[in-house]
């Protein structure tokens, strides 16, 4: 047999305040989402020459929140 390496894996890890992990569905959707408001925030507060470099940013939340909708959703469906 031959040697397989392992794969490398990347995770998204989301933590309360206490950095406990979070493990409630909701909760996890609400991390998403409040992090692509503050995000708005900042755009509406910083000068306009940050606007540009934290524009790419928020345009990354969008796809990230439809991911993980999804995937919470099928977890918590496939539960016993």
């Amino acid at each position: 047999m031959r040697y397989k390496k392992p794969k490398k894996v990347t995770s998204l890890v989301i933590t309360d305040r206490d950095g406990m992990p979070v493990y409630n569905a909701d909760t996890f959707r609400d991390a998403i989402r409040q992090t692509r408001d503050y995000v708005k925030w900042l755009l509406e507060e910083l000068p306009p020459d940050y606007e540009l470099r934290i524009h790419g940013l928020l345009d990354a939340m969008y796809p990230l929140e439809w991911l993980t909708e999804d995937a919470v959703i099928k977890t918590v469906t496939n539960k016993p």
